[in-house]
């Protein structure tokens, strides 16, 4: 864990940018499969966003 902002290595750091109809949540599940598949440790947190057969998220 990283206890100051000042440890963080800018260079390590990225950002996806999507539009609403673009599923980020399998993009970034996919690519972090790749790379376990090549033997790199991947560690975080991917929030998954469900939506039913309309595009809408689920009541």
């Amino acid at each position: 864990m990283i206890a100051n902002l000042a440890e963080i290595d800018p260079k390590r750091v990225a950002a996806i940018l999507y539009r609403p109809e673009q599923d980020a949540d399998r993009l970034l599940g996919d690519f972090t499969q790749h790379l376990a598949r090549q033997g790199v440790r991947v560690g975080g947190i991917v929030q998954r966003n469900f939506k039913g057969a309309n595009g809408t998220k689920p009541c």
